[in-house]
């Protein structure tokens, strides 16, 4: 649920502030049904469904449908209806001042390098592997992690 409210969070658009029904899928999997403790003022439901079995899921779309409003206020907020569509964007990345290039002979970094814990999560990420060339600021290195 926290990796989730926090996805939510970063997506943008305040979707971590609204209401949520959680839905717990796999319930074919168990016996007895999954606990779920969480506590929280946004959660308005729990629902545990099977997507292999079909079970549960006549229960969700009832409660989708309960949830959901006849009608939500307009574009000019006069109450003619729902929007036709709502657009929702992730907030873009962070830039870094620095990118990490494939050469033949390995790696480039290319702009102002990051501090150290950093540039080798970078080196990581890139597929850095130990004895391969790293070039960094014109000068040529041996990757050791």
């Amino acid at each position: 649920f926290a990796i989730v409210d926090r996805e939510l969070a970063l997506y943008g658009a305040d979707l971590e502030q609204r209401l949520q029904l959680v839905v717990l899928n796999k319930a074919d999997l168990t016996f007895e049904p999954a606990p779920f403790t969480v506590v929280d003022p946004r959660i308005v439901g729990v629902l545990r469904v099977s997507c292999a079995t079909g079970a549960g899921i006549d229960a969700l779309v009832r409660e989708l449908f309960r949830l959901c409003p006849e009608s939500a206020p307009g574009p000019d907020g006069d109450g003619d209806g729902l929007p036709e569509f709502l657009e929702y964007r992730p907030r873009p990345a962070r830039r870094r001042g620095f990118r990490v290039l494939r050469t033949d002979r390995g790696l480039r970094v290319v702009g102002e390098p990051p501090p150290d814990d950093e540039l080798e999560e970078a080196l990581r990420d890139a597929g850095a592997r130990r004895g391969m060339i790293v070039e960094i600021g014109g000068e040529e290195l041996e990757w050791t992690p």
